[in-house]
């Protein structure tokens, strides 16, 4: 089981400062919200039932997911959050 560690956030925010992940474009906020709940890349993957190269690509802006993977990708986040 895929355990998030979105309790560590605020530590890691103190830590590393408020700023350690600047939201600069869309495809930033998959990111942002996915270090924000402390889930992998692998981990937010498993979770949505999709391939990790899905978050990658969507992360990096290579490819941007089709909707129903952000559709999957909307739901795991917003049950961690």
């Amino acid at each position: 089981m895929v355990r998030p560690l979105a309790r560590q956030w605020p530590a890691i925010q103190n830590a590393l400062g408020v700023d350690l992940v600047p939201l600069e474009e869309p495809r930033d906020a998959l990111r942002t919200a996915r270090l924000r709940l402390g889930l992998t890349q692998e981990a937010l993957a498993v979770l949505a039932g999709i391939d990790v190269r899905t978050v990658r690509n969507s992360e990096k802006g290579v490819s941007g997911p089709r909707q129903d993977t952000r559709a999957r990708l909307q739901r795991v986040l917003r049950a961690f959050s």
